[in-house]
């Protein structure tokens, strides 16, 4: 703080020297998540004396931040006792989307205030739902593990596969939320001329770009992939169990499901010219 400024608050200038200035404590608790060695952390030195820490035990989170003014964590868990215990604490910075980690409840009470990042991780998890619905209706990693076993040259068929061979196109995609994750993952579908349903809780919402918006409850019957799009904050109204739940036995259906016949003309499979 420039001494203009302290004169301005404590404009008796005999107190100054009772004044002693510090820099900010900032303390990252398990930096390795978000930086593992290919960022710089020199922009946030530069606010503070900046502790950094790659993981933290749950133990220790307390004694690490005790005289901290700012902490930012991934996802080492900031309980009650480890905020009333930090006198000095001002500010908690939650580096990922969910914020359940950290007692809001505690930190509110405190004039504590408390962030997260929404929607830095779209994009990733629309792709990772397809890669994974993909992967369930192609089977590439068993088939390329086959081909590498040798199962693919020994095959006496022009043709070769291991499983039914699911395409997306006019299949069903459940999807429970409709937020950001949610449309960009009905963008996708819609892409691979899928046909969307989602669970919302305001129907009128997102009905334009070809979804079908249906109430709470009202999903399940009758599609063939099931995607919850919702914040780990609403597990306790039973509906990501409920979800999860689906999941599996979406898997046991897709793997018996039985292919329609194909097109005249066309293969399931073929070898590399």
């Amino acid at each position: 703080m420039p001494v203009e400024q302290a004169l301005h608050i404590w404009p008796n200038p005999v107190n100054l020297s009772l004044i002693i200035f510090r820099p900010m404590k900032i303390v990252v608790l398990d930096g390795f998540a978000l930086n593992p060695g290919d960022l710089s952390w020199e922009p946030l030195k530069a606010l503070g004396q900046v502790e950094i820490y790659d993981r933290t035990p749950p133990e220790q989170v307390a004694e690490r931040i005790r005289d901290a003014a700012i902490i930012l964590t991934n996802k080492a868990i900031v309980n009650a006792d480890a905020i009333l215990g930090s006198p000095s604490l001002q500010y908690i910075g939650v580096m990922a989307t969910g914020y359940n980690v950290v007692d809001v409840k505690t930190a509110t009470d405190q004039r504590i205030v408390v962030t997260n990042v929404p929607a830095y991780s779209t994009a990733s998890v629309a792709q990772l739902t397809f890669a994974l619905i993909l992967e369930l209706c192609q089977g590439v990693g068993l088939h390329a593990e086959s081909v590498r076993n040798g199962e693919w040259a020994a095959s006496k068929d022009f043709s070769y596969w291991k499983m039914p061979l699911n395409e997306l196109n006019d299949k069903t995609l459940g999807i429970i939320g409709f937020g950001q994750i949610g449309k960009a993952v009905a963008r996708i579908a819609l892409a691979f001329g899928m046909q969307v349903i989602v669970s919302h809780k305001h129907p009128g919402a997102g009905q334009d770009g070809g979804c079908e918006i249906y109430r709470p409850g009202q999903l399940f019957p009758g599609i063939g992939y099931r995607f919850p799009a919702l914040p780990p904050q609403r597990t306790e109204q039973g509906i990501c169990q409920h979800c999860l739940a689906g999941y599996y036995e979406t898997f046991r259906i897709s793997y018996q499901y039985q292919p329609r016949p194909p097109r005249p003309g066309s293969r399931p499979g073929r070898r590399a010219e």
